[in-house]
């Protein structure tokens, strides 16, 4: 997210070590060679935090959220001198906020493919990244595909898991590890359908907005592709950028013409959420710069598009940056 580390050892606040329990699908393959391991919360009947009577057959979509710098594994997160502070916002903590803002989706958070330093989120079966995770260069490189099977084969290993394990209350606070390639017993006797077919919303925090530009860039070519290609794209509806930034000097937002338009024309719709952090980042004007001509762009395109610019009153901090996540 292009770490400004002051703003890190300034934080004092604290965090809730009682971590919600997820699932946690080891090494999914999608494209040959490719794998990441991906994230669900375990929604509890009788949970105290959800926002509806919800139950496992009402859901309508599935969310993909591709995390930012320092977000990881509560245990990783509490181990390291930068991301125990910052612990309220976990891949479990993230993913039950995920689920408390969707609560009719699937929640699936990507981890990184490789995290430097254990800070540096690196998505790079997504794009072409240095060694701290910010983009090279957006050439195609088949992200989209990469993900269209990774969820996939995702809704496979999940619908095998669920129908196969109760989800023993006692072990709240806890994250399940799974393989993701394992074919589980009794595979034909299925009370849970996840079905990979349900439209899609992709959501990217801070770097992992990275992986919506890359997606966006792909666009003109996964709609000339295969027919399996196509029709995912056209089961994206909507995407979300949450204050995107990364340490590179451009491409924090796209603003080619060409490339916006063909995402103005798919109908998706867009969705803009910045704060001070990043966009009066005075070491980074360009963040602010290419965000405003990404959302005038597309306004002047005529896309389904809102912005909106939060805790603009608040003191550029690194924590209102995370709030976002709680507040879009």
């Amino acid at each position: 997210m292009g770490v400004d580390f002051s703003l890190f050892y300034a934080s004092n606040m604290a965090s809730n070590d009682q971590q919600p329990k997820c699932r946690r699908i080891e090494l999914i393959e999608g494209l040959h060679g490719r794998k990441n391991t991906l994230i669900s919360p375990v929604q509890m009947m009788n949970d105290a935090d959800s926002t509806t009577s919800f139950t496992k057959q009402d859901r309508e979509s599935h969310v993909v959220y591709f995390p930012g710098d320092v977000q990881t594994f509560a245990k990783e997160m509490s181990l390291h001198r930068v991301g125990k502070k910052w612990m309220n916002w976990s891949f479990e903590k993230t993913a039950r906020k995920l689920q408390q803002r969707f609560p009719t989706s699937w929640i699936w958070v990507v981890r990184p493919h490789r995290v430097h330093e254990f800070v540096f989120s690196c998505f790079e079966n997504f794009i072409d990244c240095n060694i701290i995770g910010s983009p090279i260069e957006f050439e195609y490189r088949n992200a989209t595909e990469h993900l269209q099977l990774l969820l996939m084969n995702a809704c496979k290993s999940l619908e095998n898991i669920i129908n196969e394990q109760s989800e023993d209350e006692s072990n709240e606070g806890e994250t399940c590890v799974l393989d993701g390639n394992e074919r589980l017993a009794n595979e034909n006797q299925k009370h849970i359908s996840v079905d990979p077919t349900l439209p899609v919303k992709l959501v990217g925090f801070s770097k992992g907005c990275v992986v919506l530009n890359q997606i966006v860039f792909e666009l003109k070519q996964s709609l000339e592709s295969t027919t399996e290609l196509k029709d995912f794209v056209k089961r994206i509806s909507a995407i979300y950028w949450l204050d995107g930034g990364h340490s590179g000097e451009e491409n924090t937002w796209v603003t080619d013409r060409e490339t916006l338009e063909v995402l103005a024309n798919t109908g998706i719709i867009i969705h803009a959420h910045v704060t001070p952090y990043q966009v009066d980042d005075v070491a980074r004007p360009w963040i602010a710069e290419e965000h405003r001509e990404f959302v005038a762009v597309l306004k002047e395109l005529k896309a389904d598009i809102t912005n909106k610019i939060h805790f603009e009153a608040v003191e550029r901090s690194l924590k209102i940056h995370f709030e976002l996540l709680g507040h879009f």
